[in-house]
């Protein structure tokens, strides 16, 4: 699934919960990515989508990234980790 598809459908999953939610695909670098995005507006939650560590779709580079984020920006974070079906297997808040 490509990012802007997994970005259409985080995005779902939150309005569908009753929050509003804006976001787009960014930089390759995650916190670059979300530094960006918070020049152009202020956001009140950041919400990251990532990989289940050991699931089929496990990724080096999300690991840490729910920590590094929250030690960077003064925002509420939310990790939500998902396995390799697509479903949330655990989520992380600050």
């Amino acid at each position: 699934m490509a990012a802007d598809e997994r970005l259409l459908t985080v995005s779902d999953h939150m309005q569908e919960d009753g929050l509003q939610s804006q976001g787009e695909v960014g930089a390759e670098n995650q916190v670059t990515a979300i530094a960006d995005a918070l020049a152009q507006f202020d956001a009140d939650l950041i919400v990251l989508r990532l990989h289940a560590p050991g699931s089929e779709h496990d990724n080096r580079r999300e690991r840490g990234i729910a920590a590094q984020v929250r030690s960077h920006f003064a925002v509420p974070t939310i990790a939500f980790y998902f396995d390799s079906d697509g479903h949330v297997v655990d989520r992380e808040e600050a």
